[in-house]
C-alpha cells in the first residue's frame, strides 16, 4: 500500500514550506498543518488517513515537490490513532 510521506533537502530540512494548498485541496480534509509565524517550515503536518481518499491532489498542488506516496509493507493496525501521521512520521517515511 502506498502512503503520504515528507521529502528533505540534501541538507535534512523539510522541503515543506507551510504554505497550506494541500490543506486546502484535500477533498476530506485530512491535512492539517500548523505553521508559526515567521518559520520556513510548518511546526506540525498531520495526515489523518482514516480520512485521506488517497486522490493525491496534495502531491499535484505542492509547489515544492514535498509531499510524496511511499510503498509501506503493512498499515494494519487495532488502535485507530495510528492511522494519524504527524510530521515527524512522514519525514521518516521520505527518507
Amino acid at each position: 500500500m502506498k502512503i503520504h510521506a515528507l521529502k528533505r533537502f540534501p541538507n535534512g530540512s523539510c522541503k515543506c514550506e507551510g504554505c497550506l494548498l494541500c490543506a486546502t485541496i484535500c477533498p476530506s480534509q485530512a491535512i492539517e498543518v500548523i505553521v508559526e509565524r515567521d518559520k520556513k517550515e510548518p511546526t506540525e503536518f498531520i495526515i489523518d488517513l482514516k480520512r485521506c481518499i488517497f486522490c493525491e491532489m496534495c502531491i499535484e498542488v505542492c509547489p515544492n515537490n514535498a509531499i510524496d506516496m511511499v510503498t509501506v509493507d503493512t498499515l494494519s493496525t487495532c488502535n485507530p490513532n495510528d492511522l494519524v501521521l504527524n510530521k515527524k512520521t512522514l519525514l521518516s517515511l521520505g527518507g
